[in-house]
């Protein structure tokens, strides 16, 4: 068997521009994870939010989340120029037309094998494996009453009653 750890993509909206993708690995993933993780907890706690500015903020880490899944995934540039230089992935990102980057994140993110949901689940599931339960802001989102928005295990320890731990605070 032979495997190569890299897929070339073939650009369908600009004909000659080539994306050299990483293919994904366990090690990969893991990094990936790792780097997403702090941007996506952040995400989805202001998605809950009420505010206008908490669902802009979440709009703004969204588009970093993007820019990151690119330059993680996103290996070569070929076929492009840009500013009269060859295109890299972070000259893509930077100055590079928008339908390309967004056609480049669509390879990146199809070649991770997930879902956007699937996505979004294992970025929480990482998050609450390595979380600081000590950072966590119980307090804030109980007077915002977004326990149930939010899922919080919080909910569940009131229904067990005074003194239960449940993983996100302690009542």
């Amino acid at each position: 068997m032979t495997y190569e750890s890299v897929k070339d993509v073939e650009s369908k909206i600009a004909p000659g521009v080539r994306f050299r993708i990483a293919r994904m690995s366990f090690a990969r993933r893991v990094d990936l994870m790792r780097q997403v993780r702090e941007l996506a907890r952040r995400m989805e706690f202001l998605e809950a939010g009420r505010e206008p500015g908490e669902k802009m903020d979440s709009t703004l880490i969204q588009v970093e989340v993007n820019r990151l899944y690119l330059m993680w995934g996103l290996i070569e540039v070929a076929g492009l120029e840009v500013d009269g230089a060859a295109a890299t992935p972070a000259s893509l990102a930077e100055s590079g037309p928008e339908d390309l980057f967004r056609e480049a994140l669509a390879a990146v993110k199809a070649e991770t094998g997930l879902s956007g949901a699937e996505r979004k689940k294992l970025i929480v599931a990482f998050h609450f494996q390595f979380s600081n339960q000590a950072g966590w802001r119980c307090d804030v989102c109980r007077k915002s009453g977004l326990e149930a928005k939010r899922r919080c295990g919080w909910l569940l320890a009131v229904a067990d009653g005074p003194g239960h731990r449940c993983g996100r605070a302690e009542v």
